[in-house]
């Protein structure tokens, strides 16, 4: 197969790699297109479009969240210090011996 571009005869797995790209190149501009008509039309509920004039923006809606970040549960409990736990812990199964000094 001549390559359009540069004239050059392409065969075998390069000319067959050529047109893998050319086809991928193809799917992504058409992807590309319907994403961009989606969020224009304000069908991709995720995007708020914008127009400024000749100018049109788009950002991306953040969720808020549904939930605190910790449970009810975590906030009966008494808070203790990262060093206190380690010691507590160290007492039941020694763990910091596997630690060199």
């Amino acid at each position: 197969m001549e390559c359009n571009r540069c004239g050059i005869w392409h065969s075998g797995v390069f000319g067959l790699a050529l047109n893998v790209t050319r086809w991928m190149v193809l799917q992504l501009e058409e992807r590309i297109t319907k994403v961009n008509q989606r969020i224009i039309s304000g069908e991709n509920e995720h995007f708020k479009s914008q127009q400024h004039g000749t100018h049109r923006s788009w950002t991306l809606i953040y969720p808020r969240a549904r939930e605190s970040v910790n449970h009810p549960f975590f906030d009966t409990l008494e808070q203790v210090d990262i060093g206190r736990l380690l010691h507590f812990v160290n007492q039941q199964c020694q763990f910091m011996d596997a630690f060199e000094p």
